[in-house]
């Protein structure tokens, strides 16, 4: 089981795109060590971040969830030491919306107040803040290119 990691290295922060095509497909990705994700994950209506330096928030609604998983049960122990204390995401397609959509997670250092949303100028995300960007495209039912002109087509679409 994969789990998607940024760059450690401050000045080559990425974004690192994953990609969830059917549903129950699910994907985890790691923050960097004390960092934690941002919108932080609430009981109530999770938010994701539109673009990768989060100019916008919206609901994530009922198609895809994010839920934290802390490592604490890797029994392999030489992959242990590298995601021992991290914040262990897993984000799910709990069903498949017609459209495709992209959602972006960040990592922000947990030490300040997460809530607080930090806008950068000319669109970039501020590496003292944003330790990474995390990029889910949740793959819609209906390919973008068809949709207009399929009315009922239940055929898989080829990966």
């Amino acid at each position: 089981n994969k789990i998607f990691m940024c760059s450690a290295d401050k000045e080559n922060q990425t974004v690192v795109s994953v990609s969830l095509k059917n549903v129950s497909d699910s994907i985890q990705f790691a923050c960097p060590k004390d960092s934690a994700v941002f919108p932080a994950i609430t009981d109530d209506s999770q938010q994701f971040c539109k673009d990768s330096w989060c100019s916008a928030q919206a609901t994530m609604g009922d198609a895809v969830s994010i839920k934290l998983s802390k490592n604490t049960e890797e029994k392999d122990e030489k992959k242990k030491p590298t995601l021992e204390g991290l914040n262990i995401y897993t984000v799910t397609m709990d069903k498949q919306s017609l459209t495709s959509s992209t959602l972006y997670f960040q990592c922000r250092p947990e030490k300040k107040p997460v809530e607080a949303r930090v806008d950068t100028p000319g669109g970039k995300f501020d590496k003292d803040t944003t330790k990474c960007v995390i990029q889910v495209a949740a793959y819609g039912s209906k390919p973008a290119a068809e949709a207009a002109t399929e009315s009922e087509s239940c055929d898989t679409i080829p990966g």
